[in-house]
């Protein structure tokens, strides 16, 4: 008996249930478990992937839209009244220095620990396009003035004003939060792509900066999607969205309309030998 309840629950565990991973998903947006708590300070990210994973389920109706808006725009670094803190502005992970909630209206309010982490401002912005935001309370100008104080002199990013490790991860956020802004005043594009450039290692790969190693695979697709967002010449055009390039995503479309078409074909014979 034990083996074939064994075997039941294997079976269940290789099914794909998709409710069973909305749960989860919804469950990730709400609370998150001990384990997990050293991540409070990029709940953001957190709730982005929760957000992707159910708008992949087509399945975003099972959350209260109108309520994480709100809540992601209360993670807006506002500039104060005099705009003293601008480059400090973008997005914060969570809600962890207890401020006063502002789902951003108004002016913000100075706090010396308080500021906008890159990766953050651009799952931000990520979020609110899942959620169908239109953008109307983000602070462009203070996004894209915090955004150039996170540029360092080599042309690479930081994540926080205070400093931090810089590599390729936030030359692709800062790309893209420029790119969804539409909006390019945000960097010194030019100072990025040579940045790009001269990470170009003996491997052919791309590394951490100019003179070292190739870090990885994943690191020289950053560098060179960066680069296809701002426009360089002899790079397939990326889609901003499913991170694949626009070549790709055409050959998608033209197997989903053919995929269609052959439905079609087949439901359109098999009406016509019923009749």
């Amino acid at each position: 008996m034990a083996a074939e309840e064994e075997d039941e629950l294997l079976g269940e565990r290789l099914l794909f249930l998709p409710d069973r991973h909305v749960r989860y998903f919804q469950r990730s947006l709400q609370a998150l478990p001990e384990q997990c708590s050293s991540l409070e300070t990029s709940r953001l990210t957190i709730a982005f992937f929760a957000l992707s994973g159910l708008d992949m389920l087509n399945s975003l109706h099972v959350v209260d839209k109108v309520e994480i808006i709100e809540w992601i725009y209360s993670l807006q670094v506002l500039p104060t009244e005099d705009k003293s803190n601008l480059d400090r502005c973008g997005f914060r992970g969570s809600s962890c220095l207890g401020l006063p909630f502002n789902p951003s209206k108004g002016h913000g309010i100075y706090h010396p620990y308080d500021s906008g982490h890159i990766a953050m401002t651009y799952t931000a912005l990520c979020s609110l396009l899942i959620l169908g935001d239109d953008l109307s309370r983000v602070n462009k100008e203070a996004c894209l003035a915090g955004l150039r104080a996170l540029q360092l002199p080599d042309g690479s990013f930081c994540a926080v004003p205070e400093g931090s490790e810089n590599d390729m991860r936030f030359v692709y956020c800062a790309s893209c939060i420029c790119y969804m802004l539409n909006d390019w005043s945000g960097m010194d594009m030019e100072k990025s792509i040579e940045y790009i450039r001269r990470s170009m290692s003996y491997e052919n790969a791309l590394g951490q900066g100019a003179g070292l190693e190739a870090h990885d695979a994943l690191h020289a697709y950053f560098g060179i999607c960066g680069l296809s967002l701002m426009g360089e010449s002899g790079i397939n055009e990326v889609h901003p969205a499913l991170n694949v390039s626009l070549t790709t995503y055409k050959h998608l479309q033209q197997l989903h309309d053919s995929w269609k078409s052959k439905n079609y074909e087949k439901s359109s014979n098999h009406v016509h030998r019923s009749t």
